[in-house]
Formats: C-alpha cells, structure tokens, sequence
C-alpha cells in the first residue's frame, strides 16, 4: 500500500495566545502564513505596525529585516529548547545580547511591580522589546503554552489552551495524521 504525501496545513492554527503572547505566536508563524509574513523590509515594517511595536517605520532597512529573520529563527530554536532539545549555544547568545537593557520599574497600589523598557525607536530598541515579550512570557511560566505542532510535517506554533497544558497538535486534523501514521506502522 502506498501512502500518499502529507501536505502540512496552509492555514494558522485557531488556538490564539491572548495578548502579548499572542505577538509572539504571530511573530514566530510569519514564516508559514500567506497572509503577515516578513519576507521584505517593508512587510516587516507593516508586521510592527499592525502589532503596535512601532509608529513610523523608516528606520526598517535591510540589516533590520536580517536581523528580524535572525531573531525568529533563534526563538523558533529557544521555543523548541524549552520541550525537547537543548538551545545551540550561540543562539542563547544572540539572544542574550545585552543592548542597553534598561527599564522604568514603578511599584503598583496591588503590590506588583512593573518594567518598562527604556528603549530608542531604532531596529535595536524593537528588538529589545521583542525579547521583553519573550522574558515576560517565560517569567509568568506563558511561554509553555506556545508550542510547536507535534505533528512533523506542521510548521506551525500554537497556544495550548487546555488545561493541563499537554495538547500536542495545532488542529484535530494534525492529531489525525500522527494517530493515523501510528496505527500504521502497528499493521
């Protein structure tokens, strides 16, 4: 019997993150979606407006949308690392680039304290804001519900919403496929 190719899904998942998590989804699926990729400066530019990152985009060049593809690919790497392999050593690197980190810390009336990043309305200022989202999300324990489809041939990162936070796949039908290739290999 033969099996026919699996083609991945062409569609974002519906499992949405809320709120600056959900940036981060949307950022790391730029790569597989018809519709918001960065495949040039000026669809970046338009991926940060939208996104409320930034207000004018002039300062979007070349070595800016590198650099962009960059980071996606290293959080891509850092998002894989926190489930199943070990983040590459030069990518924690990347990402631990300290580019004049500072912060505006203000004492809230509920006990809570709040950081704002300080940051220039140049690539490296977006940048750092970036990366704040992602260290937001890992230190309020968010960023486990990102996930990769477990599905191998589905490129996409979706939200696990249950409540044990265990899904596996970005849709039912991803599920399916993997069961499917599972039961077979049992035949």
């Amino acid at each position: 019997m033969t099996l026919r190719a699996i083609m991945p899904p062409t569609t974002p998942p519906t499992k949405n993150a809320p709120g600056a998590l959900g940036t981060l989804q949307s950022f790391l699926n730029t790569a597989h979606t018809t519709n918001g990729r960065i495949d040039t400066p000026e669809q970046l530019r338009g991926w940060l407006t939208r996104h409320s990152l930034i207000q004018d985009g002039s300062f979007i060049d070349e070595d800016a949308w590198r650099d962009a593809l960059e980071l996606r690919r290293d959080l891509g790497h850092f998002l894989r690392a926190s489930r199943k392999q070990p983040c590459p050593p030069e990518v924690l690197a990347r990402l631990n680039d300290p580019l004049e980190w500072r912060f505006d810390v203000q004492l809230e009336a509920d006990g809570r304290i709040t950081q704002t990043p300080l940051l220039r309305d140049k690539w490296p200022g977006v940048r750092q804001r970036l990366l704040h989202l992602v260290i937001t999300a890992v230190g309020s324990h968010e960023w486990k519900r990102l996930r990769f489809c477990d599905n191998d041939v589905c490129p996409w990162v979706f939200y696990d919403s249950t409540t044990n936070r265990k899904g596996r796949w970005c849709r039912p039908r991803c599920g399916n496929v993997v069961i499917q290739r599972q039961r077979r290999r049992l035949l």
